[in-house]
């Protein structure tokens, strides 16, 4: 498991920017019923979990999370989506995680996603 610790607030700012452009997944009047997610066996990557914590300082709690596996497709597909709390409460999940992991990754200069065939 690798840790990145970010504290330049611009490149924070940059991050939660593209948490904060996701859109949610479904909607408030539309129930979308996925699959139980796949049992992740064999290579430890393949349960590759990237996550998002925003805190005011270091030490501190976390402000907002944002928390999806590292295979997450970059299109609209409903059933993969990004889980999200803020403040510790569960939000509604949020949808194009994929792109998330691509841009993040070029703002970190870090491979977040894991390539899929």
């Amino acid at each position: 498991m690798r840790s990145l610790e970010i504290t330049d607030r611009r490149t924070v700012r940059r991050i939660a920017a593209l948490v904060d452009g996701l859109p949610f997944a479904g909607g408030p009047n539309i129930p979308v019923l996925c699959p139980p997610p796949p049992l992740r066996r064999g290579n430890p990557i393949d349960a590759r979990l990237d996550t998002f914590r925003f805190r005011a300082s270091p030490t501190s709690t976390s402000l907002a999370t944002a928390s999806l596996y590292a295979d997450t497709s970059a299109t609209d597909d409903p059933c993969a989506h990004t889980s999200l709390s803020i403040r510790g409460h569960r939000q509604q999940p949020i949808a194009d995680g994929g792109a998330l992991l691509t841009q993040a990754g070029a703002i970190l200069s870090v491979k977040l996603a894991k390539a899929t065939v």
